[in-house]
């Protein structure tokens, strides 16, 4: 729904964020470190270079990194043929959102109606004669799966149902969403691309949401109250990083302790059970934890409650 021209004509700290974090998700799916091992995997071992490409220099690759505009489509259509998929990087309704200085009902559901066949299929139901319909609630079921997924499609969903929900009135519905919104965001910055890119995002994020008196008048009565991670917060509060450096603490010491693995899956499920009142016992729990997997006791800890669901994610890989 959105095209390369819409990337273009982003504000720039915006644009650099989506450029930074395609970079980062080029870099870590080709599984290199460094600008030059990007550009190798994109000249093969046969092929010495590629017109345009700065005759081989990897300089391309350092901009693009730092967040520079990727200013010629045909770059990313490159990299495209590599790496399907990362194209629609640039093309994320995320960045339309996060620059929208208006919520209006139509731009909300045109941002819904970008996201992933499987995302906006919670959304919205085909009519019998083939239109699609916004649904009118959202299951407890499917708010769940939403908030349970690590995708930008997910994180846009919910932050879009936020604002719609902040631009209405509904105070219940909005928070019940924000929560959903750090939840992904959260586990996100600890486990994908987005890391590099996540404090100007929470930022973004925040701005959007904290804009009158009102506003910061319920984040001070509320949720500063509130232990970390929480819910959507002043930019500057430097609670957001210290949420970020936990979760990365925690994968640590979890994979350290051999309590779960390095699947990808497997440490989704794991920070899945995490929220902002156990955060702190988990910790405390896992530095003191000497045993295996599969010699954590049975009684009622947040780890032993968390290490059951990844128990359950390896029966039914190995079934």
């Amino acid at each position: 729904m959105f095209t390369f021209s819409d990337y273009k004509k982003l504000k720039p700290d915006i644009r650099a964020i989506a450029t930074r974090y395609w970079a980062e998700v080029v870099k870590q799916r080709l599984g290199v470190t460094t600008p030059n091992q990007i550009l190798a995997k994109h000249l093969g071992e046969e092929v010495t270079s590629i017109p345009g490409w700065s005759n081989n220099s990897s300089r391309f690759w350092n901009r693009m990194l730092q967040g520079k505009a990727l200013l010629r489509e045909n770059s990313a259509d490159k990299t495209e043929g590599l790496l399907p998929g990362t194209k629609a990087i640039f093309t994320h309704s995320l960045w339309q959102l996060l620059g929208s200085n208006s919520f209006e009902q139509v731009f909300i559901n045109k941002i819904l109606l970008s996201l992933s066949p499987e995302i906006r299929g919670c959304i919205f139901k085909v009519n019998s004669d083939g239109s699609l319909h916004r649904k009118t609630t959202l299951s407890t079921k499917t708010a769940q799966f939403i908030c349970s997924s690590n995708s930008l499609d997910a994180l846009t969903c919910l932050l879009a149902l936020t604002l719609e929900a902040k631009k209405q009135g509904r105070l219940p519905v909005q928070r019940h969403y924000e929560m959903g919104v750090m939840s992904i965001f959260f586990r996100m910055a600890a486990l994908t691309g987005l890391k590099v890119v996540a404090m100007q995002v929470y930022e973004l994020i925040s701005n959007i949401f904290n804009q009158s008196a009102d506003d910061i008048k319920r984040i001070t009565a509320y949720d500063e109250s509130l232990p970390i991670p929480s819910r959507i917060l002043p930019a500057q509060y430097p609670q957001t990083q210290r949420a970020l450096g936990y979760l990365e603490t925690i994968l640590t010491l979890a994979t350290q302790k051999r309590l779960i693995g390095e699947d990808d899956k497997e440490r989704a499920i794991f920070l899945n059970q995490i929220n902002h009142t156990n955060i702190a016992d988990m910790l405390m729990e896992l530095v003191s934890v000497e045993q295996k997997f599969e010699l954590i006791g049975t009684n009622s800890t947040v780890l032993s409650k968390v290490l059951r669901e990844v128990k359950k994610h390896r029966a039914t890989k190995s079934d």
